[in-house]
């Protein structure tokens, strides 16, 4: 990407952020109606599964001066968490009631659909925003340092500006796919967690590999006391070399919890914790996700053994 092409973006990304994302991104006519937020997940019953006090448990991320991430756990009132920003009220309902009125049925393509769907809205206005920030801190520091050498920053910034536009041009072959009912454009992969308590909530979106940037949406929810379902969604064109890559976490064996777990730790920045469960880790859990967790900012390659990363039980 050369610095035409990355100003190009950046200038489409802040217009967006402080402009467009204000509106509705209703995709069937133009809407002058501000957006409101909403949840990014099934709706608000799943968040209930795992709330205590009306809180859940999510993981914020700041960055200090020397754009090193620090990362800390902080309660959130469950109304709050995983927003989603980008329809007005009217358009949410229109576009979402199928899941948010209904139970889950993982038989059917429209609400499998509409899910990913709601994952990629979210996921534009997430990547849009961190775009921004990170070119605010690199211009903040490029004025401090006068090198001609590429820094950490500049290479973090050209990368969320990339995945941001990414989203913003597979968000348009969703819409195209939403508009013309074809739901079967998109493939999933179910998996349900039997006997498993409610622990988290994910929301999220994830190239599979360096080389292709296939986008995988990853959702994970409870849908009762003992049942948790897990969603890969991509694109149907995709779905031999994606399913390869996801084979591993869809077979059910001793290991199927853990390697989920380190697939959300490594690639979701958008997911809940239940407040229960979250009170019952040790210290030396907490410690060694949060560790995990920053270890995978800092390179999303790095490799994850520490027994204490599961958010299952």
């Amino acid at each position: 990407m050369n610095d035409q092409q990355k100003s190009e973006m950046l200038d489409f990304m802040a217009k967006s952020t402080s402009g467009t994302f204000e509106k509705c991104l209703f995709p069937k006519s133009l809407c002058e109606n501000k957006s409101v937020n909403s949840h990014s997940n099934l709706n608000t019953n799943t968040l209930d599964l795992l709330a205590k006090n009306a809180h859940v448990t999510m993981m914020k991320v700041k960055y200090n001066g020397a754009r090193k991430p620090v990362v800390t756990f902080k309660p959130v009132a469950s109304t709050l968490a995983l927003p989603l920003q980008g329809l007005c009220s009217q358009h949410n309902t229109d576009i979402f009631n199928e899941i948010d009125s209904n139970d889950f049925d993982p038989t059917s393509e429209a609400q499998l659909f509409l899910i990913f769907y709601r994952t990629i809205l979210t996921q534009l206005h997430v990547n849009m925003d961190n775009a921004i920030k990170m070119q605010t801190a690199y211009q903040i520091q490029a004025e401090q340092n006068q090198s001609d050498e590429p820094s950490q920053s500049n290479l973090d910034e050209n990368f969320a500006v990339i995945k941001a536009f990414d989203i913003s041009e597979f968000k348009g072959k969703l819409d195209a796919y939403y508009l013309k009912d074809a739901f079967s454009e998109v493939t999933h992969k179910i998996v349900i967690l039997e006997n498993q308590k409610p622990t988290i909530c994910v929301s999220s979106l994830f190239y599979m590999d360096d080389i292709n940037n296939y986008l995988v949406g990853l959702n994970i929810f409870p849908i009762a006391g003992n049942k948790t379902v897990v969603i890969f969604s991509f694109e149907k064109k995709d779905a031999l070399a994606i399913s390869l890559y996801i084979d591993s976490y869809i077979e059910k064996t001793d290991k199927q919890t853990s390697l989920l777990s380190k697939l959300v730790i490594s690639n979701c920045e958008n997911f809940v914790i239940s407040q229960s469960y979250f009170s019952s880790w040790s210290l030396g859990k907490k410690n060694a996700i949060l560790k995990s967790y920053v270890a995978t900012l800092m390179n999303p390659e790095v490799e994850l053994n520490n027994k204490h990363i599961n958010l299952f039980v």
